[in-house]
């Protein structure tokens, strides 16, 4: 009873890390893609050559938390956030 405990709050524990994680850095990521954009369209080019760099930084961030994710046990029975995130990857390239 007390193994089976464990390994369920082992199970949920992991299950908030991988959405606080999914959320947490989608939503960022499309706070600075919008940063990216409104500085490209509305600022200077030296603005543009800059968050451009740091979009890119983001990006790449992104994609290795999406490989992070795919190791967790998760990712078997809910494969739908991190395909979000590949999704969302590809067409934002």
């Amino acid at each position: 009873m007390i193994r089976i405990q464990y390994i369920y709050k082992h199970n949920h524990y992991y299950y908030y890390y991988y959405y606080y994680y999914y959320y947490y850095y989608y939503y960022y990521y499309y706070y600075y893609y919008y940063f990216y954009y409104y500085y490209y369209h509305h600022q200077h080019h030296h603005y543009y050559y800059y968050y451009y760099y740091y979009y890119f930084l983001v990006h790449q961030y992104l994609l290795s938390m999406e490989t992070i994710m795919r190791t967790l046990p998760e990712y078997g029975s809910n494969p739908r956030p991190a395909d979000n995130i590949l999704y969302t990857t590809a067409t934002m390239n």
